[in-house]
């Protein structure tokens, strides 16, 4: 064979070659096409038709997590209640205590200003008033040996329950236990669904007065609790607590398995679901399961193409945080 036909033979090989990659080049990029044509198609679809599916989904993830937010904030409510409710407690018994003292004085009073009608035998020279006092205490008051408040008997029982945890009220439907019959009633309206005290000014109603209160500085703007170490107010003392637990790291809710801890509870049942494998928020498009509703909610900017993240110096717009800070250092700034 002559050096000719070898050469033509070598060029229509290689052209041969050439062709078939440029026809596979072809072959990918109309698949490309196909495939973004699709996709675009699908976000049309979701644009003009929402299903109702969808917002299903995103409604009862929502709904969950707000849910174990407030299942938070009513133990710290609970807290804040029972403090509130033992300060009413004390100083009931306080006024009570100081109407008895006040009736007894008068009844001294008196009788030292008509000593006709008194004994005469107890106002002798070596009497003092504060004896006579003491020697009626000793039969109408008593003094807590716990707390050093002087109690009248009557009241004492009640009182000694405060430091000896008795509950002899309970709750016939879920047995929870209380110290007085008042604070019974109040937890049997979480079964009534009653709610006596409605706010004046949005008309939302409660079971206690305390609850009412902190809804009431939703309307007044009133927060009363502030932290003293960097000025920060809360219109709840749990709020409160649960923020200056940044300032002592302390991290009361710990994990079982792993041993982290977190300062909130919330936080601690997010992290228990990557030991779990719980992904309770799932995508009604592509059905992609998450263990926090926020990851559902960037996933879920996939298929509408809302990009709420843009760029203050180009306007380029993303979908994700990190990716319009990736953004800025590649193309704002000397960082890499």
């Amino acid at each position: 064979m002559s050096s000719v036909q070898h050469l033509r033979e070598f060029i229509s090989q290689r052209l041969t070659a050439a062709a078939e990659e440029i026809f596979s080049e072809f072959e990918k990029t109309i698949v490309q096409y196909e495939e973004e044509i699709g996709r675009q198609r699908r976000l049309l679809d979701i644009s003009w038709k929402p299903q109702i599916k969808l917002h299903k989904v995103v409604a009862e993830s929502i709904s969950r997590t707000r849910m174990e937010q407030n299942q938070e904030q009513n133990q710290e409510l609970n807290q804040e209640q029972n403090q509130e409710q033992n300060q009413e407690q004390n100083q009931e018994l306080n006024q009570e205590q100081n109407q008895e003292q006040n009736q007894e004085l008068n009844q001294e009073q008196n009788q030292e200003q008509n000593p006709s009608t008194s004994n005469r035998a107890g106002l002798s020279s070596g009497s003092t008033g504060p004896q006579k006092h003491g020697a009626q205490e000793g039969s109408r008051w008593h003094c807590c040996k716990d707390c050093g408040k002087v109690i009248k008997r009557s009241n004492l029982r009640y009182h000694q329950r405060l430091h000896t945890g008795e509950k002899p009220y309970s709750c016939g439907q879920c047995g929870a236990a209380f110290t007085t019959v008042a604070s019974l009633k109040t937890h049997q309206r979480i079964h009534t669904g009653e709610k006596p005290y409605s706010c004046g000014q949005c008309g939302a109603a409660f079971t206690t007065v305390a609850s009412l209160k902190t809804h009431q500085r939703i309307h007044t703007g009133e927060k009363p609790y502030s932290c003293g170490q960097c000025g920060a107010s809360f219109t709840q003392l749990g709020s409160l607590k649960t923020h200056q637990r940044i300032h002592t790291g302390e991290k009361p809710f710990s994990c079982g398995k792993c041993g982290a801890a977190f300062t909130q509870l919330g936080h601690l049942k997010t992290h228990q679901r990557i030991h779990t494998g719980e992904k309770p928020f799932s995508c009604g498009q592509c059905g992609a399961a998450f263990t926090q509703s926020s990851d559902l909610q960037k996933n879920q900017r996939i298929h509408t193409g809302v990009k709420p993240f843009s760029c203050g110096q180009c306007g380029a717009a993303f979908t994700r945080l990190d990716s319009l800070k990736k953004h800025q250092r590649r193309r704002h700034t000397a960082e890499k």
